[in-house]
């Protein structure tokens, strides 16, 4: 699991400026890129701390509960990109 653990920066660090790079404006892609790598940081940082060792179903939970994050700030972007 600890594999795993480590993978997920990999894969932070490819998927998040990947999807940042889908916004017209640079800026606001840049800016999304800022936070959401912050926001995976943080996750991260908590995980270490409390979940690092643990069995594999909690850190799935945990994992999971991170992409639902990242889905709820696209989507809340998303909105005010639209009212704008």
């Amino acid at each position: 699991m600890a594999k795993f653990f480590l993978l997920s920066i990999v894969i932070a660090l490819i998927s998040i400026p990947a999807r940042a790079a889908r916004h017209e404006n640079p800026r606001v892609g840049l800016r999304a890129a800022l936070i959401n790598m912050a926001v995976f940081d943080l996750f991260y940082m908590i995980g270490l701390k409390y979940l690092f060792g643990r069995s594999g179903s909690v850190h799935a939970a945990y994992m999971a509960g991170i992409i639902l994050t990242f889905r709820y700030l696209e989507k809340r972007s998303k909105k005010v990109r639209a009212a704008r």
